[in-house]
């Protein structure tokens, strides 16, 4: 029983072959949030019911806080000498990837020169824009997404000004979603213009299925 973050469709390909090499395993898969996954096995587990043997999560945060708590058992993988000594610890939870954080934009909803590259050129673009911009630009929910909550946390701690591009974003009426997926097919259908934090290989994903008279890079 894997509880995961991955989307179920992204994830795929990797269950059948896992399936292929091991068809004595009976393997179930649940796509959900970061905060769902995290409640969840929680909720299973000090119940004494039947929960997850695996957790896929995006939120490292509180990953991390499973762990410290007592509830990952040791695995000592014979993968591990593959691995670099920052994606491995305690043989208790292993890093996957290095995963990109980003900007999505609709092509056809903001010209080339007023892409932002930067925070400080995000927040600017959302004051200098704002009428422009309003309820056109989607981010995490931090209640509802745990990974929003972690990037939103690292934001604030890496940049000073990242509350007054918080107001700004309240002033605009920005949208919220519980997964970058979600959020990127609203920029690339044209209902939103940028999203704000989402995950870099599914931005890209994205931009290759979408046509580029749609415009979404």
């Amino acid at each position: 029983m894997i509880y995961s973050t991955a989307d179920a469709d992204v994830v795929r390909p990797l269950l059948a072959d896992f399936r292929a090499m091991y068809p004595r395993i009976s393997v179930e898969y649940d796509d959900l949030t970061s905060t769902e996954l995290y409640h969840r096995y929680l909720a299973e587990t000090q119940l004494g019911t039947e929960s997850a043997d695996v957790l896929w999560s995006s939120a490292m945060d509180l990953q991390a806080s499973l762990v410290g708590r007592g509830y990952a058992l040791p695995y000592a993988t014979p993968e591990a000498a593959a691995l670099p000594d920052w994606a491995r610890w305690q043989d208790r939870a292993w890093a996957t990837s290095i995963e990109p954080v980003a900007i999505a934009y609709n092509r056809k909803l903001l010209r080339a020169d007023q892409v932002p590259h930067t925070h400080a050129e995000f927040a600017k673009l959302l004051a200098a824009q704002a009428s422009q911009l309003r309820g056109r630009v989607i981010t995490y929910d931090i209640e509802k997404s745990g990974l929003g909550f972690l990037l939103a946390a690292q934001d604030a701690r890496a940049w000073p000004a990242f509350w007054d591009m918080a107001a700004e974003l309240g002033k605009l009426d920005a949208g919220y979603a519980t997964t970058t997926a979600a959020m990127l097919r609203q920029v690339a259908g044209g209902a939103m213009t940028i999203a704000y934090n989402v995950l870099g290989a599914y931005t890209i994903a994205q931009r290759a299925r979408t046509p580029r008279s749609a415009g979404s890079s």
